[in-house]
């Protein structure tokens, strides 16, 4: 496989797509995204300081094996990045050793809903995931742009491969 994929040629969209979906911080990503994708992750970290009426909630995520699905449970909610960081560091310091390395966290930063002048609602602006205590992916659920799923929303890499519908594939 690595062979072929040496063989395939690259344009600047999968390039960014590799560096999008890579596992590995968003301040790392910021390094070596350009243009557009630069501005979108720079607005995304940009958007972990909170204006009035803005706060985060934070949930505990994880796969469950015996059932096949990803679950998630609330944690609680939260008034500034920082805290947020200490609570996630104190969690899996209190864990010690049983500390579920394939957990993850899912932080929501909820701000008032600009199109609701009747009542008082929030709106879900960034959905981040979080591996231990750094930020990873970002996801726009309201955005209108449907490029914004690149961050997060589907990870997934999506190289070229030598194989056609039908073909058996081992895997050892």
């Amino acid at each position: 496989m690595r062979k072929y994929l040496a063989t395939q040629e690259l344009d600047d969209r999968k390039i960014a797509d590799i560096i999008l979906g890579a596992p590995v911080p968003l301040t790392t990503k910021l390094k070596y995204a350009k243009g557009e994708d630069y501005e979108e992750i720079k607005q995304a970290l940009d958007a972990l300081k909170l204006n009035d009426d803005e706060h985060f909630y934070l949930f505990d995520c994880w796969y469950d094996e015996e059932y096949f699905a990803y679950e998630e449970y609330p944690n609680r909610p939260f008034y500034d990045f920082k805290d947020v960081l200490e609570h996630i560091k104190d969690e899996i310091a209190e864990c010690g050793e049983d500390y579920d390395e394939t957990g993850w966290y899912t932080l929501r930063k909820m701000v008032r809903d600009p199109n609701n002048t009747k009542y008082k609602t929030n709106i879900c602006a960034y959905e981040y995931t979080l591996i231990k205590d750094e930020v990873y992916y970002f996801y726009k659920p309201n955005a209108d742009e449907f490029a914004d799923y690149r961050f997060g929303e589907s990870t997934d890499l999506n190289l070229p491969v030598p194989f056609k519908a039908g073909d058996v594939v081992t895997i050892d």
